[in-house]
């Protein structure tokens, strides 16, 4: 079972270092404002971490800092009903800040924009990690995972709405993602992913039919360890430039 809503505090002031990268120090104020002006917000801490998880750092290949995330599978802590690791930054629901959807608006295309790399080759071990999730009120309706083979798939595990994508990925370079959607009378998502010279990798469209939103729809970054078995070694991925738009006005800048 995918635990509820469980949603982390963003660190904002941390030491240490990575593979291959250095962390300096973020002061409150920059890496409020680069959450704030994406429309993601710092929760309060339902979590006890064993070490720190959130990092805000300069990119070797962007040159421009982003968001890092690490889940170590010998962390203790656990999220909801669950007692794996998982950690995670998360947008507002469709009912309140920073956007109210209707279901007069729900036949307009809405879309997300991020760009996502791991920070170093990874070996799931057989486990399944998720890196992106559309998540209504009980469920992922869309996600963006690592399998237990170690592609990396956009798929509907738990509504079955659309067939798995699997996407071509080298590890630690940049991925620009595009993911296009709309509910309603015919609903469909969409997804198109491009490396950093624009080139395309994937593109795949799925039409649903009609379906609605649930309860309310969120936005979440970050990594959850979705089946029992850990993965053999700790998992860093990062994130940049995350938009929401529909096709009448953006809502993440």
């Amino acid at each position: 079972m995918i635990p509820k809503y469980i949603a982390l505090s963003l660190v904002a002031c941390l030491y240490g270092a990575t593979l291959g990268a250095t962390i300096k120090r973020s002061d409150d104020s920059s890496i409020d404002g680069f959450m704030s002006a994406r429309g993601l917000i710092p929760e309060g801490t339902y979590q006890d971490h064993d070490f720190p998880h959130y990092f805000y750092l300069e990119d070797d290949q962007l040159s421009t800092k982003v968001i890092q995330i690490i889940l170590d599978p010998f962390d203790t802590n656990g999220a909801g009903d669950s007692a794996r690791p998982r950690n995670e930054i998360t947008s507002g629901d469709w009912s309140d800040f920073p956007y109210k959807i209707t279901s007069k608006e729900e036949d307009h295309d809405f879309v997300i924009r991020f760009k996502f790399r791991t920070e170093h080759e990874i070996d799931t071990g057989g486990s399944t990690l998720h890196v992106f999730q559309l998540f209504d009120d009980h469920n992922p309706n869309a996600v963006l995972s690592f399998t237990d083979d170690n592609d990396l798939v956009f798929w509907s595990p738990s509504r079955d709405l659309f067939d798995k994508v699997v996407i071509p990925y080298e590890w630690e370079q940049w991925l620009d993602i595009e993911i296009r959607f709309s509910y309603g009378r015919n609903c469909y998502f969409d997804i198109n992913v491009k490396n950093l010279d624009g080139d395309l990798m994937n593109s795949a469209k799925n039409d649903i039919g009609e379906y609605h939103i649930q309860d309310f729809q969120k936005l979440k970054f970050g990594l959850y360890q979705i089946d029992e078995k850990a993965p053999p070694m700790t998992f860093m991925t990062r994130y940049t430039d995350m938009e929401f738009s529909t096709d009448d006005g953006n809502y993440y800048r």
